[in-house]
């Protein structure tokens, strides 16, 4: 499933511009990208924060 660049909650790859993630989904994606094995995640993007401010 491919998700909407509207949606609220997108789920956590390493394709996401560095704009919309946090350090903690930078961390899972690190943690990935070494190989440990990180539960399929979601985010919630900064700008939803702003939006609703």
């Amino acid at each position: 499933m491919t998700p909407k660049r509207n949606s609220l909650v997108l789920p956590l790859s390493g394709n996401l511009p560095e704009t919309e993630t946090g350090g903690k989904a930078r961390s899972l994606l690190y943690l990935r990208e070494k190989g440990y094995a990180v539960p399929r995640s979601y985010l919630v993007p900064g700008k939803v924060f702003e939006r609703y401010r």
